[in-house]
């Protein structure tokens, strides 16, 4: 394994290193169904049932609508073994990244932080510190697990991503092979800010509010007025509603009001019984196969993750092959 290969794969996590998720939120309180025990040994390194087990939960709460009620014993067993093995690889990955000798640069590390401190906290690190304190976890453990996962993150990129090539022929025998994935049905895409009239707030004042709200539209991005001021569950989006079929997803309305409207047009004020709307026409489509040039990106992205995914697991695989690893408890 090159030295400068793995720096210059350093080099590179840093410069994209808000990808790494895990290590800024994907701690969880040690205290919630914590399971004990040690269930795997790669090289003498112990995989916990903990450890596991949080991320069955991870993965179980990441699509809650495809598990309603409590999970079956299979579908529990399946994310069980599918944990395991993904924490079994990830300690092969860092055994390799250790055979190496390479070390990950204490500035490259110290820069994420100051990355997350000043995305997520407004650039206080005590607001920092109060979030460790409520996920009891302490900051030099949440530190190390960032630490691990760009390590992580270059290793694959180095082995694996580095190896990934997606030729024209492949896309064009995707698109091929899926059409039925790319016809689309006509639809509008819609952006909408409702304002609801309050509890006490009489009709005047509603519509004093609601066209105050109109007039910062013309003048303040959409999305942030519908996030902080729009009633409708959509604010966390800014306002999204996606694509759909405005004559069966809307009122009459609002269906009326958006017929009215060019693609990039807002809307007036639209009055509803259920308060008023402002909607923005982002996009209109009209139904049938997409070309394959609209979805060439989709297709590169989808093939380079399953080829990435592939390779990962034939890299580690081969590591798999000589390594000591010690099963204890393969099944729940």
């Amino acid at each position: 394994m090159h030295k400068a290969a793995l720096f210059s794969a350093f080099l590179t996590i840093a410069a994209v290193a808000p990808a790494i998720a895990h290590a800024e939120a994907g701690v969880t309180n040690p205290e919630a169904n914590v399971i004990e025990g040690v269930v795997a040994e790669v090289g003498g390194e112990p995989v916990t049932m903990q450890e596991v087990m949080e991320d069955v939960r991870a993965e179980l709460h990441k699509d809650g609508a495809n598990h309603r009620g409590e999970p079956s014993a299979t579908e529990m067993q399946r994310l069980y073994a599918k944990a395991l093995d993904e924490h079994i690889r990830r300690k092969l990955v860092l055994a390799a990244y250790r055979a190496s000798e390479m070390t990950l640069p204490e500035w490259m590390v110290d820069k994420r932080v100051s990355e997350i401190i000043d995305g997520r906290f407004g650039g206080d690190r005590e607001k920092l510190l109060d979030e460790m304190a409520r996920l009891r976890i302490t900051y030099a453990e949440w530190r190390a697990q960032m630490e691990e996962n760009m390590i992580l993150l270059a290793m694959r990129q180095m082995n694996v991503d580095k190896n990934v090539h997606i030729g024209p022929a492949a896309v064009r025998d995707y698109y091929r092979a899926h059409e039925a994935e790319f016809v689309r049905e006509s639809g509008v895409r819609l952006f909408l800010i409702r304002i609801k009239r309050r509890d006490g707030e009489t009709p005047e004042a509603h519509a004093t509010r609601a066209a105050a709200l109109r007039t910062r539209v013309d003048h303040e991005p959409f999305e942030e007025i519908a996030r902080y001021f729009s009633d409708d569950p959509s604010s966390k989006k800014g306002g999204d509603w996606g694509w759909l079929k405005p004559e069966e997803n809307l009122r009459e309305e609002l269906v009326e009001a958006l017929a009215k409207l060019s693609v990039g047009e807002t809307s007036p004020l639209v009055e509803t019984s259920a308060g008023f709307y402002i909607l923005r026409k982002e996009g209109e489509r009209e139904a049938g196969l997409q070309p394959i040039e609209a979805v060439r990106d989709e297709i590169d992205a989808t093939l380079r993750k399953e080829e990435s995914e592939r390779l990962f697991r034939e890299w580690t695989d081969g590591l798999r092959a000589k390594s000591d690893i010690r099963i204890l408890r393969p099944t729940l």
